[in-house]
């Protein structure tokens, strides 16, 4: 897992370069494309693989670092689970189970599910955040960007305003 290592720690820099994600994946083997999305689709990426070697395209359709990163982590969930299947054809709306399977590798890889208990157990305080943040090497806008998702904090409080990153 030394690649989601790398992503991990690239992620948690201050912004994110495609470049460097790109020549990160390449180095490990895998293609990577970040093209516009398809006008009129929701598709945000699918995963292939090209010879015997796994390709992952992301689009330009997500909102910030933290949707980034889970599309990108999620069609690497595919790319672990589905590699032998993808060598026959392009899987871009795999079945639900597979979906969902990706979708709870993303959610691990970027937040794993005892940092998640951590974070959500008892007050949610930006100090407290900050510090599993760090400790963790997390980036803060994973955490608000999720805290959000799921409700316990609103997109326009001051903390996820503080700490989401485009």
């Amino acid at each position: 897992m030394f690649l989601i290592k790398d992503l991990k720690e690239l992620a948690y820099k201050e912004g994110f370069e495609l470049e460097k994600i790109k020549e990160l994946l390449n180095k490990y083997g895998i293609y990577f494309v970040c093209e516009k999305a398809l006008p009129g689709t929701k598709i945000r990426g699918c995963f292939k693989v090209k010879g015997k070697q796994p390709a992952v395209y992301v689009t330009d359709n997500y909102a910030g670092k933290d949707s980034f990163f889970f599309e990108l982590f999620h069609e690497l969930g595919h790319c672990k689970s589905d590699y032998n299947e993808g060598k026959n054809k392009i899987i871009i709306d795999g079945n639900e189970k597979k979906e969902e399977k990706a979708d709870k590798f993303a959610l691990e890889v970027m937040i794993p599910e005892n940092v998640w208990n951590e974070i959500i157990n008892g007050k949610i305080e930006k100090n407290k955040l900050e510090k599993i943040s760090q400790t963790e090497k997390i980036p803060m806008s994973f955490i608000v960007g999720r805290l959000a998702k799921k409700d316990l904090i609103t997109y326009r409080s001051r903390l996820y305003q503080d700490n989401y990153q485009k």
